[in-house]
């Protein structure tokens, strides 16, 4: 009898260490997302070394504490409580990485801001399509060459819009599938993700990014719980006809000056100034670290004051959703119901009417419009499953023609995957689409002989 009391505390003790031996293994990312939107013509290594001088600038400010490397580890708030501070890039890809010239990123400058300035006026066009087709008194090249001193003339109506779609016309085959919309996507999935986890967000964005910051702000403010105060921007030499937080817009940047239109002004006004010997540094007085974050200008304390206001304003969103060691979340553009299936490597299905699963769960479905859905596996490395995991929709209800897009993210390593271009929903199917829904991504869970926990995706 002893024997068997000693074997089961034996068992006992067993049991004990493997559970105790079970950990965490997300890396907690509470706290502060800080987005960076690059310019036009950024390469991704590029778009990196703007995020390291955003990084750099911040080490100014003193709510900021640092690590042993001197990089930026929390942000204390009003309170003094210490939060993390996680930096993230939302590139938007310029033609001379796919295959194509950076005038594309040109042409698409020009679309985006066509796009805004309908907001303000449906018959004006800018400048630049007159200019650059060489119609009128003055090319663009002229303007640029006079920025100093230059007064843009005024353009007919009838020949702007008229330059306009021959220019439209010329290069339509870059909007059949444009990038710009395939970049947004991404860029605000991944936002409404982070929303839904109760980030608080600063979105900074220079130049082009502006294009993508103003509809990305719009976007993640759908997300049920998430307001104003828990996302502000910080606009860097807007090329936005918009704004949706405070700017810094130098007096002698020459490639948003160059924006303007006599009598219709299509950017915002300068609020800062920089001195004429500086161009012998920078030429155009745009570039994001030479002058907007050059901290022996007027520029930088300007950008640095900003992004600290913007800090302390935020607060935590009142949303509800996990963060798991990965997280998979659906959106798509207009009404309807979409509906995310999760297949867990164990057969488990969790979706709309199933959200608990063996190693994750569905925390957030939408049966109205927009998305986002939500499935997050769990960071208890006792619970989570090793092996595939299938991910994909079904248009349940009055969505047809809406496209979708599915991402995938983990908590080491952030976005994993997205569906590029975007996949249209197909018909209604009802709940008879819940046995065959449309597969569109596995997420692949490994443990390698370190005990490490990694996740990867691909295209179903």
């Amino acid at each position: 009898m002893k024997h068997r009391h000693w074997i089961l505390a034996a068992v006992l003790m067993l049991v004990g260490a493997e559970r105790a031996a079970a950990e965490d293994i997300c890396q907690a990312r509470e706290g502060y997302v800080i987005g960076y939107f690059n310019g036009v013509g950024n390469t991704q290594a590029m778009a990196l070394a703007g995020m390291a001088g955003i990084k750099r600038t911040m080490l100014n400010l003193s709510m900021v504490t640092t690590n042993d490397d001197g990089s930026v580890r929390t942000f204390l708030d009003a309170n003094g409580e210490s939060e993390p501070v996680v930096f993230e890039a939302f590139f938007n890809t310029t033609g001379s990485e796919n295959g194509r010239s950076v005038f594309e990123d040109l042409v698409e400058v020009f679309e985006q801001r066509r796009v805004e300035l309908g907001e303000i006026s449906s018959n004006r066009w800018d400048l630049f399509w007159a200019s650059l087709g060489g119609r009128g008194s003055r090319s663009l090249w002229d303007v640029l060459a006079n920025a100093e001193t230059a007064e843009f003339d005024a353009f007919e109506e009838s020949l702007i819009s008229e330059t306009a779609n021959a220019m439209v016309s010329s290069f339509g085959h870059i909007f059949e599938n444009p990038p710009t919309a395939r970049d947004a996507g991404v860029q605000q999935t991944r936002l409404k993700s982070l929303a839904l986890e109760g980030k608080k967000l600063l979105l900074i964005a220079h130049s082009q990014g502006n294009l993508f910051v103003n509809p990305a702000y719009d976007a993640v403010l759908e997300v049920d719980g998430f307001d104003e105060s828990s996302v502000s921007v910080v606009h860097i030499a807007p090329a936005s006809p918009t704004i949706r937080g405070d700017y810094s817009l130098a007096s002698r940047d020459v490639i948003i000056n160059a924006l303007r239109v006599t009598g219709f002004f299509t950017v915002q006004d300068n609020n800062v100034d920089l001195p004429l010997s500086h161009l012998q540094e920078d030429a155009t007085g745009h570039f994001l670290v030479e002058t907007y974050l050059n901290m022996l200008l007027d520029t930088g304390p300007q950008v640095a004051g900003m992004i600290e206001t913007a800090f302390n304003g935020l607060v935590s969103p009142t949303t509800d959703a996990s963060e798991g060691f990965f997280t998979v979340t659906l959106t798509w553009d207009g009404s309807g119901d979409v509906d995310l299936h999760s297949f867990e490597p164990d057969g488990t299905q969790v979706f709309y009417s199933n959200r608990q699963g063996s190693s994750g769960r569905l925390d957030v479905d939408n049966t109205r419009s927009n998305g986002p859905e939500h499935y997050f596996a769990t960071c208890e490395s006792d619970d989570l499953q090793l092996g595939t995991y299938r991910f994909g929709i079904n248009n349940f209800a009055r969505a047809e023609g809406r496209r979708a897009t599915l991402q995938v993210s983990s908590s080491a390593d952030g976005v994993l995957f997205t569906t590029n271009p975007a996949v249209d929903v197909g018909p209604a199917q009802g709940s008879a689409g819940n046995r065959s829904p449309n597969m569109l991504v596995d997420v692949i869970v490994e443990v390698d002989d370190e005990g490490v926990y990694q996740a990867s995706a691909r295209p179903n």
